[in-house]
């Protein structure tokens, strides 16, 4: 036999089982083995209904009861699966606590732990708050928390829906930068404000501090200023910076766009048949719907226009009184008086003791 014939039979042979083989395996290998499943070569341990926690310096920094997780190689990350009961520890200290989260993922080497669950399914308690967010990443070695997304805080007190925001373990404040809105419930009365930037304590008898386009609705009233300050313990809303204020007769509803004029330079003008009020300070009370205003103080309702150091505002009564350095405009003139009343309801200026000297300012 030639001898290059012989090669090709042995060539063509051996062609001939690879592709006998590889025909078999392809019929008997597995369809979407989870042997072959992304990740699943990183696993170094599997469990369910398992409590976990992580230590440093010889106290617990967190714990977590989940459903399932695993683990992974070289100290990689552990992921956690329908978690209960998460407690967070700063110093030794709970922090975070009775966390419930759909996934948990915790970086041992970053000291990082990102619970998420869209929908605000993540639910957890910083003392008497209760908050719930899409997810939270916890840097352990800075002692902070981050919230990427818009969450929500509920207080004994009321609601604020906050935008992305950092919380400090160590101090228990949380600072946002991209948005606060707060509705109130004191005394039977809702109060609703908002602005830009917010920092407030897990101590509610720690102030509310308020920066950037404040805006606040109560009842009738509507009022807007630079910055503000929000004390539970006095049931007060100071409002600071080129405030204004409108004040609603009874049953009159306030319109959306009434904010939108008030802030703009020709808002008297705009909001004519409304009564305005102009000072460097107005400070509500959350509990009773009072008010007093205070630093050039500037009133006008429909063409009559009155001004003073001070004023007080009756919410129940709808009048505002105004005292110390009063001026009441007639005309072109300005006539000096010991006060002036205003009634919302009635809408009439009413002034005391007006003294006869004119004169234009």
């Amino acid at each position: 036999m030639d001898e290059n014939l012989a090669w090709k039979i042995v060539y063509a042979a051996a062609i001939f089982s690879l592709l006998v083989l590889g025909l078999a395996y392809y019929l008997i290998a597995p369809r979407e083995s989870v042997f072959f499943e992304p990740g699943k070569e990183e696993k170094i341990a599997e469990f369910k209904k398992t409590r976990v926690e992580g230590r440093k310096d010889g106290k617990k920094s967190w714990e977590f009861f989940a459903e399932s997780g695993w683990t992974a190689k070289n100290q990689g990350p552990s992921h956690l699966y329908n978690v209960s009961r998460g407690e967070i520890y700063t110093k030794g200290k709970l922090t975070i606590r009775r966390l419930a989260a759909p996934s948990v993922e915790v970086e041992r080497r970053a000291e990082l732990i990102t619970a998420s669950g869209p929908g605000g399914k993540v639910v957890f308690r910083l003392k008497r708050d209760l908050v719930r967010a899409d997810s939270i990443i916890i840097d352990l070695g800075r002692k902070r928390a981050y919230f990427p997304a818009e969450f929500k805080v509920i207080r004994p007190n009321g609601l604020a829906i906050i935008g992305t925001a950092e919380y400090n373990s160590e101090t228990e404040m949380l600072s946002t930068a991209a948005g606060a809105r707060f509705s109130l419930q004191e005394g039977g009365l809702r109060t609703r404000f908002k602005s830009d930037r917010a920092d407030f304590y897990q101590d509610e008898d720690k102030d509310i501090a308020l920066a950037g386009s404040l805006e606040v609705v109560q009842g009738k009233k509507l009022s807007v200023a630079d910055e503000g300050l929000y004390s539970r313990r006095q049931n007060t809303l100071v409002m600071r910076g080129r405030t204004k204020t409108v004040l609603e007769k009874g049953g009159a509803l306030l319109k959306a766009g009434t904010i939108a004029k008030l802030r703009g330079p020709d808002a008297k003008e705009l909001l004519g048949g409304k009564t305005i009020v102009t000072a460097e300070q107005i400070i509500f009370s959350t509990k009773t719907g009072d008010a007093r205003a205070s630093g050039e103080v500037v009133v006008s309702q429909k063409g009559k226009e009155a001004k003073s150091d001070t004023a007080a505002y009756d919410d129940k009564n709808e009048v505002l009184t105004l005292s110390g350095n009063v001026f009441m405009k007639k005309g072109e003139d300005w006539l000096a008086a010991r006060q002036v009343v205003i009634s919302i309801g009635k809408e009439t200026f009413e002034a005391t003791e007006v003294k006869e000297a004119k004169f234009k300012l």
